[in-house]
């Protein structure tokens, strides 16, 4: 009797996930590497705004499945999170663009602390950066 083994890159890799987030909290992703033997390495990368890239552990979950847990700060803006499934025979890999949703650090109004009746005046409101674009109401 004889034993082929029968070596095969993997086929596709797909990342499920939020594609928006939050500053200061936990997100569950996983990869999924359909195909391969030896069966794949699953990696994690996730670079951010200003082209920072760090490698993050994944845990092996099942054939071919990883989860991520990516923990966020404050200072996340948009995020790339990427997966690779590689092995002996070849390589995959499957990118997912996340944005982060989070609140002006400041709100600021400024004009004249007094006003004639009858006559205009002008106020300005600006926020410090956001995302998305807030819709500013006066009151």
């Amino acid at each position: 009797s004889i034993i082929l083994h029968v070596h095969a890159t993997p086929r596709n890799a797909v990342i499920s996930g939020p594609k928006v987030i939050h500053h200061e909290d936990e997100f569950t992703y996983e990869c999924a590497v359909e195909g391969g033997n030896p069966p794949p390495e699953i990696t994690w990368t996730v670079s951010d705004h200003l082209g920072q890239t760090k490698e993050l552990k994944g845990e092996l979950i099942g054939a071919g499945l990883s989860r991520m847990m990516l923990k966020t700060g404050s200072e996340e803006r948009m995020l790339t999170i990427n997966c690779v499934g590689e092995n002996t025979q070849g390589r995959v890999s499957h990118s997912k663009h996340v944005h982060t949703h989070y609140p002006p650090t400041s709100v600021e109004i400024t004009g004249p602390t007094t006003a004639t009746p009858g006559e205009y005046a002008h106020f300005t409101c600006v926020t410090t950066e956001t995302f998305p674009v807030p819709a500013l109401k006066w009151k």
